[in-house]
């Protein structure tokens, strides 16, 4: 299962899989996809099969992206701490996610999904507080 990344005007969604009809996962500004994009290629530039390819991938100029399932659900999980932030917090989120090892990523993004990761449920639970968490927390 792949993860895709599709530009919609003003907003990015996150679907985890690249078929049509798959639930919205997540979805963030567009504006923050530049620092995103760039705090992804700085931590699995180095995953072997996605390496250089990882950068020309992302670039949502002008088509839509397919992540690996590591990298998606790393996306995932910072696009679930971005979601309802300012542009002033992305700075102090992007640092905190970038503090964590990539299990750890791994491991909650799986708590969040595990919980259901329904769009009204996120301002609670696992989900909620990755917001809570990522914005509020120091490095």
């Amino acid at each position: 299962m792949h993860y895709a990344i599709i530009k919609d005007g003003d907003h990015i969604n996150i679907r985890e899989h690249t078929a049509i009809g798959c639930p919205i996962r997540v979805t963030i500004p567009t504006a923050f996809w530049p620092d995103i994009k760039a705090a992804l290629i700085d931590q699995y530039d180095d995953i072997a099969d996605e390496g250089k390819n990882l950068r020309r991938r992302l670039d949502l100029g002008r088509h839509d992206a397919a992540v690996s399932p590591h990298i998606g659900m790393a996306l995932a999980l910072l696009a679930y701490a971005v979601e309802d932030a300012t542009i002033d917090q992305l700075p102090q989120i992007i640092a905190n996610w970038r503090g964590l090892a990539r299990e750890e990523r791994w491991w909650l993004y799986n708590k969040i999904n595990s919980a259901g990761n329904l769009e009204q449920d996120r301002k609670y639970g696992w989900r909620g507080a990755i917001k809570i968490a990522m914005a509020e927390n120091p490095v």
